[in-house]
Formats: structure tokens, sequence, C-alpha cells
């Protein structure tokens, strides 16, 4: 499995550590121009410039990632879904986009769990897709995607159950076992 959601955080967090590292420069630039006037005018836009800039960071970054997903979506070669019920009855569905470079993207879809940390990172995952031989796929060691190229079928399980297909690109599945 490919861990990405934890250096998306990490990365964010980075920046605005350094953003407040260089709002310090506010302050000590109003001091050189006004003296103590221009200190304490940077002392009030210091904050006010680290909470604008926050803003901005993590909206931008949260807009970035939701784009860079639903690339992932929209170029998947085979998408697999999951309906299930879990021990803690929770309903939800499990999307499984499989790419044609060897990665695949799982969002765990809609659950009864709740709070920002769910919401953001523990819903999706991204694991490898590793050809098993010239006409199926593994996931994981859970998924198994088997295709039919003479009939243009697909069948995947997980485990002993049995995944509902929602869409192939053959084009691209074919050119994913040329590769290979």
């Amino acid at each position: 499995m490919i861990e990405q959601g934890n250096f998306f955080f990490l990365y964010v967090t980075l920046v605005l550590i350094t953003l407040a590292v260089i709002s310090i420069i506010i302050p000590l630039g109003g001091f050189f121009l006004k003296k103590w006037k221009g200190l304490a005018m940077g002392c009030v836009i210091q904050p006010l410039f680290i909470v604008l800039f926050t803003v901005l960071i993590i909206v931008g970054a949260t807009v970035c990632w939701q784009y860079d997903l639903k690339k992932h979506e929209n170029g998947a070669m085979v998408v697999l879904k999951k309906g299930y019920n879990d021990t803690l009855n929770n309903k939800g569905v499990n999307y499984w986009y499989l790419q044609d470079d060897g990665e695949c993207f799982c969002d765990f879809g809609e659950t009864g769990n709740s709070g920002l940390a769910f919401v953001l990172y523990g819903s999706m995952r991204f694991y490898d897709v590793i050809p098993m031989d010239s006409f199926r796929v593994c996931v994981d060691d859970k998924v198994v995607v088997k295709f039919d190229m003479e009939k243009r079928r697909a069948t995947a399980s997980e485990y002993e159950d049995t995944l509902e297909v929602v869409n192939v690109d053959w084009e691209k599945v074919d050119a994913f076992f040329q590769k290979q």
C-alpha cells in the first residue's frame, strides 16, 4: 500500500511553519523603517498575515488534492464497486479505481464514521496493481480482477465476495498488459 495522504498533511504543516517563521520579518521590517511605531504596527499585521495565508494555503492545497483525486477517478482503466455493512452497523460503498500505470486508488465512500481526519484522509488509500499473468491483476493481495479479452468482460472479487465492475476502458487494459 502506498501511503500518500500522510505526506500531504506533512507538506502543508511544514509550509505553515515556514510561513510563521518568515512572518517574523514583518515586525522587524517595521522597526527598521519606523522604529517603535513600525514595530507596533508590524506586531498587529503579523497575525493577520499568518491567518490570511494559512487559509489560502489550506484551501489551495485541498483544491489541488481534490483535483488530483478526480484525475485518478477519471483516468481509471477499471472501476470496481462494493457495498458493505461492517460490524459497527456502518453502511458504505467502496470504489476501486485501477490505473494503467500500476496504481489503484480506493475510495471507501460514505460510512457512519465522521470527523475531519476520516473525511480528509481515512476514506481513501492508494495501492499497487500487480499483474498476475496475461489476463489477471491483483490489488493489495485481496482484490483480483480477471479479464476475458476475447469477450471483453471483466470479473472481480475481494477474497470470496464478488465486486461489481462499473466501467472498463479496454484500450487502457490492452495497453497495460502489452507493457507487462
